[in-house]
């Protein structure tokens, strides 16, 4: 009979563990939603920090584009010889 009472606990446990777990994921989506609509009333769009890109990096990644592209059309003169 302890075993069967036992295995009725945690059965029990688990489905209650379960119900706190989706209880607090949808508080969190409220809270959330929440925040949201406060911040809509407000006005209030906080633009996340973008990251700064360097200039000379995007010139080296076209200039090596190029570089591929002038030696792929010397293999093609090359060939053609």
């Amino acid at each position: 009979m302890s075993q069967q009472t036992d295995l009725v606990e945690a059965g029990t446990e688990t489905i209650f563990r379960k119900f706190l777990q989706r209880e607090v994921i949808l508080r969190d989506l409220q809270i959330n939603e929440l925040n949201m609509s406060v911040s809509d009333m407000k006005g209030k769009f906080i633009k996340p920090t973008l990251k700064k890109v360097s200039k000379y990096e995007n010139k080296f990644a076209k200039l090596q584009e190029k570089a591929a592209k002038f030696a792929f059309a010397n293999q093609l003169k090359a060939k053609d010889k």
